[in-house]
């Protein structure tokens, strides 16, 4: 009999290291999670309006990806997600001979945080950069062409997002 108690109570340690060594937390079920807030990103960069760019995105990705619903109020929420655009850069990488930008880049560095609004706790707080190149068509301006690459770079910044939810 004490065998087999022994062998129960390493089966339960062992569960127990597998759980938090491999990144099982509890603070917080998606289960118990059905109203989700996405406040306006903060934008510390000197471009305009690219805060509300990025949040619409996001907000896009959660009502296509998740059964979570979208209130405007943070009060009203179970989870908060915070997100904050710490650096946009756009580097030209290729010009032509009369120094028109053919080949550039969209790079944006963010930071998220999702925080659990009954207990006040941040979940989760990760940074991310990503990048995106895009070509100037021949009948496109660079403005249309640097949308372009800012919405794809936009768009895979959603998806990671969504998925940090979806990973909770």
């Amino acid at each position: 009999m004490d065998f087999v108690i022994s062998i129960l109570r390493n089966i339960f340690w062992l569960i127990l290291f597998c759980m938090v060594g491999c990144g099982y937390h509890s603070s917080l079920r998606t289960n118990d999670v059905t109203n989700v807030a996405i406040p306006i990103f903060d934008n510390r960069t000197t471009w305009r309006e690219l805060e509300f760019e990025l949040t619409n995105l996001v907000h896009r990705e959660v009502k296509a990806r998740t059964p979570f619903r979208l209130v405007s109020r943070p009060e009203e929420a179970d989870i908060v997600i915070v997100g904050e655009i710490l650096d946009y850069y756009k580097p030209a990488i290729v010009e032509d001979t009369q120094d028109q930008v053919v080949v550039a880049a969209s790079k944006i560095t963010i930071r998220v945080s999702i925080k659990d609004q009954k207990t006040g706790a941040v979940i989760i707080t990760k940074d991310r950069t990503l990048q995106s190149e895009f070509l100037r068509g021949s009948n496109e301006t660079f403005s249309d062409a640097e949308y372009r690459g800012r919405q794809n770079t936009f768009e895979q910044i959603s998806r990671w997002v969504v998925s940090l939810l979806e990973n909770l």
